[in-house]
């Protein structure tokens, strides 16, 4: 009987180890992606030369990058940052092209839709349910 109680104690014990929760979405990292892709977006507009008219000059650097590396989780923050009006202008279209290079979602290739404000991708990628989450 003692054998049995230990055997489902370390069972127990076992279940609990490995049953973590997932805290990609907690408040601190979500606070954390908000810092880096704001911090980066900064450093973005700091390095381009801002009388281009081309978006796509922005992309050109490594802030840019830095953003997209960090990967899928920066997805619905980016969605929420620009839903919230944190973003607009420059960083605004920037978000949208982030947010395409992180999915490989192109709407245009994908889907023929295209879009030339981050309000419109930002509509059809919802309509579009390319939601990443």
């Amino acid at each position: 009987m003692k054998k049995i109680i230990i055997g489902i104690l370390c069972i127990l014990c076992l279940c609990s180890c490995t049953n973590t929760k997932d805290n990609s979405n907690t408040p601190l990292n979500t606070e954390y992606l908000e810092q880096e892709i704001t911090l980066n977006l900064g450093k973005i507009m700091e390095v381009t030369n801002t009388t281009s008219s081309n978006p796509y000059d922005y992309t050109k650097n490594e802030y840019y990058d830095n953003i997209v590396k960090l990967g899928e989780c920066a997805v619905p923050v980016l969605e929420s940052m620009y839903k919230n009006n944190k973003l607009s202008g420059v960083s605004a279209y920037l978000s949208a092209l982030i947010v395409q290079d992180i999915t490989g979602c192109n709407l245009n290739e994908r889907y023929n839709l295209d879009w030339s404000t981050a309000e419109e991708f930002y509509n059809l990628w919802q309509d579009n349910n390319c939601q990443f989450k």
